[in-house]
């Protein structure tokens, strides 16, 4: 037997429909920026009052949204259904000199390892390692710079 119930899936029904056009979730996105007057998000829009007031009062039986002395806001749920769809904040990438930090550690460890045993075979081999490390980090980065 389920553990999800008819009136489960009935709030999940009244979610989506409430949400079933373009309009609809522009308006939720809308609202996700801060809370709005009707008349502001017909601007914002470009739609009717009327039809954003049915389909804001769709949502408010959902409870994608509500509205408090005229000022429509989305709820925690409107965030959580249309968070993946919201643009992400934009990362600064790192510096590009980032990439080589493991094979300065690599060579460090091996010039640490040469100085302590006394082996300059160590010193040698680190600096190898590190140059290929740091050559297919390069690579790797120049391949991959023209994917989004």
């Amino acid at each position: 037997m389920s553990k999800y119930t008819l009136s489960d899936a009935e709030k999940v029904a009244r979610v989506f429909d409430a949400l079933s056009s373009e309009t609809r979730v522009m308006l939720g996105l809308a609202l996700l920026e801060g809370p709005k007057r009707l008349n502001e998000l017909a601007r914002l829009l470009g739609a009717e009052p009327s039809n954003l007031r049915k389909m804001l009062l769709d949502m408010e039986e959902a409870g994608l949204v509500l509205r408090e002395e005229g000022v429509w806001h989305a709820t925690p749920l409107m965030a959580s259904v249309l968070s993946s769809i919201r643009p992400a904040k934009a990362r600064r990438p790192a510096p590009k000199y980032y990439i080589f930090l493991p094979s300065i550690f690599i060579f460090v460890l091996a010039a640490v390892q040469a100085a302590l045993q006394g082996r300059p075979t160590w010193l040698l081999g680190g600096l190898v390692l590190a140059l290929i490390l740091a050559a297919l980090a390069y690579a790797l980065t120049k391949r991959g710079a023209g994917r989004p």
